[in-house]
C-alpha cells in the first residue's frame, strides 16, 4: 500500500514539475513516464476521485483527449490538431 500510494505521489509531483502548474488538493493524475516521456492513457481525477480526464499519449506526445463530467460520462474530445468534438452524454 505505501508504494502503490509513493507512487501516484510521485506522479503528481512530476506532473506539476513537467506542466508548471498544480492541481486543486485532493486530486490526483495517474500515468506512466518512459525514457522521460508519458506513455499510455493519464487519468485526471478530481476531489472525488471521479475521473475528469483522460490524456492518451503516443510516442511521447498527446494523441487524443477526452473530458468527463460530473456523471463519469465523455462530452468531449480533443484530437492531435487542436479539434475539438463535443459527444453525447447520453450514454448512447
Amino acid at each position: 500500500m505505501f508504494r502503490l500510494i509513493s507512487t501516484l505521489f510521485l506522479f503528481c509531483f512530476l506532473f506539476v514539475a513537467i506542466h508548471g502548474f498544480s492541481l486543486p488538493p485532493d486530486s490526483m493524475v495517474v500515468g506512466k513516464i518512459k525514457n522521460g516521456k508519458h506513455v499510455g492513457n493519464w487519468r485526471y481525477y478530481n476531489t472525488n476521485m471521479k475521473v475528469i480526464k483522460i490524456v492518451k499519449y503516443r510516442h511521447g506526445g498527446i494523441y487524443r483527449t477526452y473530458i468527463f463530467n460530473e456523471k463519469g460520462q465523455a462530452i468531449q474530445r480533443i484530437n492531435r490538431r487542436g479539434v475539438v468534438t463535443k459527444l453525447r452524454a447520453c450514454g448512447c
